[in-house]
């Protein structure tokens, strides 16, 4: 493959000779000239293998036009040619050229070799086999047509969705709207402005929601706000403003998804029954107060009616505690008065409760 190193006494330094006809015959890549006429004056040992055919098979019997396709072949004569003949090059030409059992794609670079009157003498060219290059790209397009056909999928069930789908970017700038978005805000120029829904919101929670959006950016978790958005009528409803995010492998978001749900009536209904509440609780407040002082009337009326009897046991208590009377009977009379005395005072508490 190689010849030997030689040592050159002159500088010192030795040197790698390459035997340039092995390199030409077992390039990774066709070599080949031919003649104007398209017949092949020289090819290499790597294109004779993807030909499946051998160099006496070939040199001075084929022209370079016969190892084309026949669309190849109509291409070279009537583009390929006169741009070689024009400018003397041409570079990264897309045939397709047949062996023995199948054809290959191959990309064909070629310049030309002129006399001193500047004649063409002979083509000098390079075939590179991109059969692995087509397939990696016969499998990127189907991914892309595959994704294409996922993102109109995805748009086509975004816009079939009542609730207005968004999607954002890493930054939490807005980059994607369904239909309902332009729908509900009217938005002629179908632009988002300021990538954001914060210019939508009402002034007086637009501070609010912007604080929470960005500790959302911080945090990178889910997302929930109630805030009133202006619609195209130029006036404020209420909206549930829900986002996720979406992270690869390694735990960076790549996306953010979100949803704006109108939650107006719900809100309004929310709003009707928190009113019927307080009213229920009003006129029940209304109801006791009325109660109670009936009671307390009720409670003062019968007062009275407990204590004038009481009044007159204890006016002939009193009397008894001045008559003679012996020792035991004295005790029981004293015992009457205090028991008395203290029904008096619970009567005069309850009355004075009530009335307070």
């Amino acid at each position: 493959m190689f010849s030997d190193k030689l040592l050159d006494n002159n500088s010192g330094k030795s040197r790698l000779l390459i035997d340039t006809e092995f390199l030409y015959q077992n390039s990774p890549c066709g070599y080949l000239s031919f003649y104007p006429n398209g017949t092949i004056i020289k090819i290499n040992q790597t294109l004779l293998s993807w030909l499946q055919k051998d160099n006496e098979e070939i040199t001075g019997k084929t022209k370079f036009s016969n190892l084309l396709s026949k669309g190849g072949r109509f291409y070279y004569e009537m583009v390929v040619l006169p741009l070689l003949q024009m400018q003397g090059f041409v570079n990264e030409i897309n045939f397709e050229i047949k062996s023995k059992e199948e054809s290959f794609p191959c990309l064909f670079n070629a310049s030309t070799v002129t006399g001193e009157d500047g004649e063409v003498l002979a083509i000098n060219a390079i075939i590179l086999n991109i059969t692995d290059r087509k397939k990696y790209e016969s499998l990127l397009l189907v991914a892309r047509q595959n994704a294409e056909e996922e993102k109109k999928r995805f748009e086509f069930l975004s816009n079939t969705i009542p609730n207005i789908l968004w999607t954002a970017l890493p930054t939490g700038e807005i980059n994607f709207v369904n239909e309902r978005y332009y729908e509900i805000f009217g938005s002629k120029t179908r632009s988002i402005r300021s990538g954001s829904f914060i210019h939508l919101i009402h002034p007086n929670e637009r501070k609010e929601a912007l604080a929470a959006w960005k500790l959302l950016l911080q945090t990178r978790t889910n997302f929930e706000l109630e805030v009133r958005f202006e619609t195209a009528l130029r006036k404020y409803e209420w909206f549930l403003i829900n986002a996720v995010p979406y992270k690869d492998k390694d735990g960076n978001v790549t996306t953010w998804f979100g949803s704006c749900t109108n939650i107006n009536e719900h809100k309004e209904k929310e709003r009707q029954t928190v009113e019927k509440l307080n009213d229920s609780l009003f006129e029940a407040g209304e109801l006791i107060n009325k109660n109670s002082e009936t009671l307390r009337e009720i409670a003062f009326n019968q007062s009275h009616l407990v204590r004038h009897p009481l009044t007159n046991i204890l006016g002939i208590i009193k009397i008894m505690t001045e008559m003679e009377m012996d020792s035991s009977l004295t005790q029981m009379v004293s015992m009457l008065q205090v028991s008395a005395g203290k029904l008096d005072d619970v009567i005069k508490e309850i009355v004075y409760k009530t009335h307070s």
